[in-house]
């Protein structure tokens, strides 16, 4: 095993009286636990994560692929500290038409969390790194939701945007510390030079993105590391600078209250290394865009009927690049201005295209929730879904009348499929496609 880097063992030393604890804790094996997607997944018979409703333990790690559940959207793989940003709810309404910005999003567990933890908002989910943005962007599909806009910029980018958000997460970049037991080539990584690095790169980002954040509005700030630099120094930068103030939540126990902000211990806590502050901006903010000029490329769908009946208003129906997407019509003006400067992934949900008008669905509709009752259902057994994930062909009962099924596994959709006579398309989206040459288990989360 790479042992723990000797200069953080003597930071620990100098700076913790629980040095000793935390160095042993971190040559031992991590938890796994997950986060349900309750529209899609009941609750679970597992241990749970006390400060996420949401949250639950594994008693082992599995290879998820091998879960038809893992691919639809119902479950998150999410570190349980980092489940912590959900206690945000104590100090935010919940139901509010906020807009919230996810900075540093990929690859895409906190901003799941904050779609569920705030139904009527919009999420904007940016990934500096293009390849990772995708991978956001698939996650933020699978999850299956109108209301994500998911970006590719920096943070310069979003300022000069001048777009004002309620809630601000920065995840910011750091050090990694946190992840010395998951991950131990972070510890290769790691120096005291990266840490000052990092330290000078989170002030620039956070007083960068401080001119995207109302008066009143709240910033989630987290590392995954232990030392004060990126932490609580850190934040009693931006208290002093930038005239935030610390909100103070209630936690268990197992929550380390700080100088500034809040600690989750992994020999304290059953999870690894995690902080976060919770501040809020008490200057005035900088002022929202006077003039948004409408994107004439997006149009409210004008087709011969409203396919999705009373489920879906006409008015988040949008038109663009040829396709049908849903998305919340509350936000557009907001999905106009970033989309003037600086470069849109995604935003809301791809549903499908308009043909000779006749409605052709695209492959990823299955993950939305809220039309998951718009074809009907074929029940398949695992091995069939696991075949079904990697595009090979299944048999379908031929006294089924030809159109459109949610092919579903334990009555979750998991994808969609058309029959024509005795063929049966695979519309599972090509680049989502299970790719191991065998999977010879029959594991799924529900088994537990």
């Amino acid at each position: 095993m790479t042992k723990l880097p000797e200069d953080f063992i003597a930071y620990c030393r100098s700076n913790f009286d629980y040095a000793d604890a935390l160095i042993e804790v971190l040559d031992t094996n991590s938890p796994t636990s997950v986060r349900i997607n309750t529209q899609k997944l009941s609750p679970l018979n597992l241990e749970k994560v006390d400060w996420c409703d949401t949250g639950y333990y594994l008693p082992e790690r599995p290879t998820f692929t091998e879960d038809p559940l893992f691919h639809a959207g119902a479950y998150y793989v999410q570190e349980a500290s980092s489940m912590l940003i959900s206690q945000v709810a104590q100090i935010v309404e919940r139901d509010a038409p906020l807009k919230i910005l996810d900075l540093c999003a990929a690859p895409g567990g906190k901003t799941t969390l904050l779609l569920d933890l705030f139904p009527n908002a919009l999420i904007v989910a940016n990934e500096i790194i293009p390849k990772r943005a995708k991978i956001l962007a698939e996650n933020v599909t699978k999850w299956g939701t109108k209301n994500c806009i998911v970006t590719n910029a920096t943070p310069e980018q979003l300022a000069k945007s001048r777009e004002q958000f309620d809630l601000i997460l920065a995840d910011a970049p750091c050090s990694g510390e946190g992840m010395f037991r998951k991950d131990l080539n972070s510890r290769d990584e790691w120096s005291t030079e990266n840490v000052q690095i990092c330290t000078t790169r989170q002030k620039e980002i956070i007083e960068t993105i401080n001119a995207n954040l109302k008066k009143d509005g709240i910033l989630i700030y987290s590392t995954c590391t232990f030392n004060r630099y990126e932490n609580e120094e850190n934040v009693e930068h931006f208290i002093n600078q930038l005239g935030m103030k610390e909100l103070v939540i209630e936690a268990s126990e197992e929550v380390v209250k700080q100088s500034f902000g809040n600690a989750m211990l992994p020999h304290k806590t059953k999870g690894e290394g995690f902080y976060c502050a919770f501040l809020k901006k008490t200057t005035e903010g900088e002022r929202a865009p006077k003039k948004i000029r409408p994107n004439k490329s997006i149009l409210n769908y004008k087709g011969n009927k409203n396919p999705f009946g009373a489920n879906i208003s006409s008015s988040d129906l949008w038109f663009y690049d040829d396709i049908i997407h849903l998305f919340n019509h509350d936000f557009i003006n907001t999905l106009f201005n970033l989309q003037e400067n600086l470069r849109i992934v995604q935003f809301g949900h791809k549903i499908g295209k308009e043909l000779k008008g006749k409605f052709l669905p695209e492959g990823t509709i299955f993950t939305l929730p809220i039309l998951k009752n718009l074809f009907p259902r074929i029940e398949v057994s695992h091995e069939d879904a696991v075949k079904f994930l990697k595009k090979e062909d299944i048999k379908i009962s031929d006294v089924l009348k030809d159109g459109w099924y949610y092919l579903t596994f334990q009555d979750t959709p998991i994808g969609l499929i058309k029959k024509i006579g005795l063929r049966a398309n695979n519309y599972f989206p090509k680049e989502w496609r299970i790719i191991n040459p065998s999977i010879e288990t029959n594991y799924t989360i529900t088994r537990f």
